[in-house]
């Protein structure tokens, strides 16, 4: 969203950014050029990186005090503070936030927001339900993984922030827990 509302991500294919030596490249899928929607998908550390880059620390503290996202501490660094370092958000404050994105209430464009939810479109739901939505994953001392996102249908929605920690995690398993969530608490029908 921060880079959509500053002008450098245009739409779901630009730009493409080539992969090059030394960037973070561990997953094979990573070492080739990347779009903003291949970026999501394919959870390309390196894309992010560029990014930061681009949009610079000064820009990115802004947003980071605009949205009022989590600790806003970036001391970690530009290419560094979100990979289990300093800059960290509750799931309560990532629900929060994404409850303001979705009732446009921030000062933000709304083809950023557009292109947000274009980048997060995961599927279509029974019951007319969309499910949008990013997982991820870090290993340190215990793997932590997360799904966060939202189902919506027409002018309802509903926020979520699914966090997991254990020794080992089935980061298979994060979208289909959820899936299951849902169900359990009648907000989408089975098919």
């Amino acid at each position: 969203m921060i880079g959509s509302d500053s002008g450098i991500l245009e739409d779901q294919w630009t730009p493409v950014w080539d992969f090059q030596e030394g960037y973070v490249d561990y997953r094979e899928i990573w070492k080739t050029s990347q779009t903003p929607q291949s970026w999501m998908k394919n959870s390309c550390i390196w894309y992010s990186q560029v990014l930061a880059v681009e949009l610079g620390i000064d820009t990115i503290e802004t947003y980071l005090k605009l949205l009022e996202y989590g600790n806003q501490d970036m001391s970690g660094g530009l290419t560094e503070a979100w990979l289990g370092s300093s800059l960290k958000i509750s799931p309560a404050e990532q629900v929060r936030l994404i409850q303001k994105i979705i009732q446009e209430k921030l000062p933000i464009k709304t083809s950023a927001i557009q292109l947000t939810k274009t980048l997060l479109f995961l599927k279509e739901l029974e019951g007319g339900w969309k499910l949008f939505g990013k997982t991820g994953m870090w290993s340190s001392n215990e793997e932590i993984g997360w799904f966060v996102g939202w189902i919506e249908k027409e002018k309802n929605f509903f926020p979520f922030a699914y966090n997991i920690r254990d020794k080992k995690i089935d980061a298979e398993r994060r979208i289909s827990r959820v899936m299951e969530l849902l169900l359990e608490s009648n907000l989408i029908e089975e098919k």
